[in-house]
């Protein structure tokens, strides 16, 4: 018999959450490079902090992925970016 309490995502919940395991991919990129250049220990904890909820976001995208049977997008990585060039800036 066929188990009807699982409803399969549709497919714009699955570009939905697709396009959000990107979008924090790239954060955990760009908030890795601030958390490595920034000097101000007030700013260092929000740029913690928004690192953490990227990396969490990630673990459970990958949850929902895992359970829809669907593959884990590349996304970006830590060789896209290299947290010890100079600051661009500032």
């Amino acid at each position: 018999m066929e188990d009807k309490t699982k409803i399969d995502l549709t497919a714009a919940e699955m570009s939905s959450l697709w396009t959000q395991y990107i979008n924090d991919t790239v954060s955990i990129c760009v908030l890795s490079y601030f958390l490595n250049k920034t000097e101000d220990n007030r700013v260092k904890e929000i740029v913690e902090f928004a690192l953490n909820a990227s990396r969490k976001n990630i673990s459970l995208g990958q949850e929902i992925f895992d359970g829809e049977g669907f593959p884990y997008p590349v996304g970006f990585t830590a060789k896209d970016v290299n947290v010890h060039s100079p600051k661009a800036l500032f």
